[in-house]
């Protein structure tokens, strides 16, 4: 079955949370809420994952930009939403099949992709490290934080960078619940 043409018209304005433009090529894909910094939730988890499924289906898109609005990329997290309220990740909330669409729609992507990183990287920093750039702002710190404190396991996506990108020390930062 033929996987059917893309065009821009068709996802630039989908999404609530991402913010679609493209210029000679290059498709900018800006996280907010409301057009400030990203608070990840349930929406922004599902819309990034459909925007980088639908961008890497565009024949048009050269390269890949993601990043961040206002002064993080993503470093909030709307606890309530995702938790049910409680201090921790409900089991279950994006623990299954879900997250791993989330990767793989990154993943498979064939074209360069960058991440402008412009402030903490706490959440998902793994959509940045998984780009082939990175630019990061001076302000940048990278880490893993809901996992852990919510007796969940990263993504193997976040393990594979530490295997494969970080000295041992990066990697205990990264997966540490402290924020240094």
């Amino acid at each position: 079955m033929p996987i059917p043409r893309v065009t821009l018209d068709s996802y630039a304005t989908k999404y609530e949370t991402v913010k679609i433009e493209r210029r000679n090529g290059n498709l900018q894909m800006a996280m907010h809420t409301n057009n400030r910094k990203v608070i990840w939730n349930t929406v922004a988890h599902e819309e990034m994952s459909d925007a980088l499924r639908i961008a890497g289906l565009d024949p048009n898109n050269q390269v890949i930009i993601i990043k961040g609005t206002g002064e993080a990329f993503i470093d909030e997290m709307d606890w309530d939403e995702i938790s049910g309220g409680a201090d921790r990740i409900a089991p279950g909330a994006h623990t299954g099949i879900e997250v791993i669409h989330f990767m793989m729609n990154h993943l498979n992507i064939e074209v360069p992709m960058i991440a402008a990183v412009n402030g903490p990287a706490l959440i998902h920093a793994d959509l940045a490290l998984l780009c082939d750039v990175v630019l990061a702002a001076d302000t940048a710190e990278f880490q893993d934080l809901p996992h852990f404190p919510s007796g969940l396991v990263p993504e193997t996506a976040s393990m594979s960078c530490g295997r494969c990108c970080w000295v041992p020390a990066a990697a205990a930062t990264f997966c540490s619940p402290d924020k240094n």
